[in-house]
């Protein structure tokens, strides 16, 4: 029985979509021959869009923006003078000079409301250098198929289709148009970034090509975090505008103050520096559809930012220090001394004496004769040790481990790092980092494991 209503209900929309293109597309009398998909010329042509000054823009929604080129750069101009996304402006000066027209529907119609066009949905009005008077295209409804928008220009009477793309191109107001980066610096010359959540701070500071935390203690910095933060400010953008009091007539610029948004004082703040020159975004509440608002402390506005880019944004301290305990590698380093149960053994790169030899790793101190994917081994696991917190002190009964020493970058730079074990975790204590970094138990234990095989002589089957 089902099946039966189903098939009834689809002949009902079948006779009702014939019936639409029998009474409503007959009277536009497109040429039977000429199909869609044949475009017949630019809508205007030879436009040069690095010629076009200026835009205005019709909206569906009512809203009529205007965008103008300053040297060389888009702005808007109205309804309030801001920068303009570039990319958008650029997009709609490009489009007006390819737009092609898809096809002819109507020579001289009857009836342009029906499409779309006695009151045109889209208005798009543009000058460009060296013309006394402005152009203008007229966009209407979508056609049947909803690949197309019927379109005209003001001072002919033809109708005729251009692509549908148009229309997310232009209809469009000040919001979709304007500069939506939440942040403008120079990334190259930033030296400086501070996170604060409240009265606590974290900041890291850049000294050459090397990044460091400063504060709240000094440690070495996670450069990939580092570099994801600000990557997340210069490329982050607005969802939307919350409060504009450069807009007084807009109704969601009244009655608002930025402590309802939760920017006074700001839940988090961010300082980028780069030298005497500071940038700063604050971090609001969050809006009741889970976004969060925020604000450029530079800029009148608030708007409102996706949470999962507050949370890029929003790091704590421990976040910022590099998880790695040394900074040396196999390929890198030069040479590993342990310190374990009063016993130190060493191993060094070196190149052997064969004229095409390559550099290896090999035991130094006190058995020379040590395996060498053993020793490579636990060369691999002794670089790779990684941190799983931090705390601000060795916790009570902590007793010394192991104490590591390396060289690296030819000898040039060191670690120097003691390994405390509390019951069934282990500590690290780096020279130069504040606190101790909680470590990962069982990579600890790999390496202890890995330090006794270097120490049992190769058997016979292997030497040979």
């Amino acid at each position: 029985m089902n099946r039966g209503r189903n098939t009834a209900i689809l002949v009902v929309l079948a006779a009702a979509l014939g019936a639409y293109l029998f009474f409503v597309e007959r009277h536009r009398d497109a040429p039977a021959a000429e199909a869609p998909d044949s475009p017949r010329g630019k809508v205007f042509d030879k436009l040069d869009a690095a010629k076009i000054e200026e835009i205005q823009i019709a909206a569906s929604s009512g809203e009529t923006t205007t965008l103008r080129k300053v040297d060389n750069a888009w702005r808007l101009t109205a309804p309030i003078t801001v920068a303009a996304d570039q990319t958008e402006a650029t997009g709609a000066a490009s489009n007006l000079a390819t737009a092609d027209v898809q096809s002819v529907v109507d020579e001289q119609p009857k009836d342009l409301a029906v499409f779309g066009l006695a009151k045109p949905r889209v208005t798009i009005t543009f000058r460009v250098a060296g013309d006394k008077t402005p152009r203008t295209l007229l966009l209407g409804d979508k056609n049947p198929t909803g690949s197309d928008l019927y379109a005209k220009l003001p001072d002919a009477p033809r109708v005729f289709l251009v692509s549908a793309y148009l229309d997310g191109t232009f209809d469009k107001g000040l919001f979709g148009f304007r500069d939506k980066r939440i942040l403008t610096f120079d990334r190259e010359k930033i030296d400086r970034l501070e996170v604060a959540a409240g009265t606590a701070k974290t900041t890291v500071a850049r000294q050459s090509d090397t990044w460091s935390v400063v504060a709240p203690a000094n440690a070495r910095a996670d450069f990939g975090v580092i570099e994801a933060v600000l990557s997340r400010l210069a490329n982050g953008q607005m969802k939307s505008i919350a409060w504009d009091p450069d807009r007084p007539a807009a109704p969601a610029s009244s009655g608002h103050s930025l402590k309802e948004f939760g920017l006074d004082p700001a839940e988090h703040r961010l300082t980028l520096g780069a030298g005497s020159t500071v940038a700063e975004m604050l971090l609001g509440k969050a809006t009741p559809e889970g976004d969060v608002y925020a604000k450029d402390a530079s800029r009148s506005i608030v708007f409102t930012i996706e949470k999962a880019l507050a949370d890029d944004l929003t790091r704590n301290p421990a976040d910022f220090r590099s998880k790695d305990v040394f900074a040396f590698r196999a390929f890198t380093g030069t040479r590993l001394e342990i310190t374990r149960a009063g016993k130190a053994v060493a191993f060094e790169r070196k190149k052997g004496p064969e004229k095409d030899a390559v550099e290896k790793w090999v035991a130094v101190a006190p058995a020379p004769a040590a395996d060498e994917a053993k020793i490579e081994d636990l060369v691999n696991k002794v670089a790779t040790l990684r941190a799983e917190s931090f705390v601000d002190a060795l916790p009570a009964g902590a007793t010394e481990f192991a104490r590591i020493e390396t060289a690296f970058d030819e000898g040039k730079k060191h670690d120097s790092v003691v390994i405390h074990q509390a019951g069934s975790d282990y500590y690290a204590v780096r020279q130069g980092d504040a606190g101790a970094a909680r470590l990962i138990a069982p990579a600890v234990t790999d390496v202890a494991t890995a330090l006794d095989a270097t120490q049992k002589a190769p058997d016979a089957t292997q030497k040979k």
